[in-house]
């Protein structure tokens, strides 16, 4: 192994979590909104690192909270809303295509 880290990682996930600290996720978590702020808070309250809020919190990647502060910071608390992901659906009012006429 190149690195050390993500063996300390495992080590660190599964002294706070148990064995469920180690599972891989099927299905990707949407937090809420006030989760997200609540952990902020946390950690400008408390003056925690990421990792030691994200262990408070039980969330097995820090960097997820770095993301969340650094959007926080960007945009503020309209940032931390979850985005819509994909193409836009058609709109029922749209205007029909123009079609070409030859000449």
């Amino acid at each position: 192994m190149p690195s050390k880290t993500p063996l300390r990682d495992w080590i660190r996930a599964y002294n706070t979590q148990g064995v469920e600290g180690l599972k891989r996720r099927k299905v990707k978590v949407a937090y809420s909104v006030q989760f997200k702020l609540d952990t902020l808070h946390f950690m400008l309250e408390t003056g925690a690192s990421y990792q030691e809020t994200a262990e408070q919190f039980r969330l097995n990647n820090s960097s997820l909270i770095h993301r969340w502060m650094k959007t926080f910071d960007e945009q503020g608390e309209e940032g931390l809303h979850p985005k819509h992901k994909g193409r836009p659906s058609m709109s029922q009012n749209q205007s029909k295509r123009k079609t070409k006429r030859k000449s």
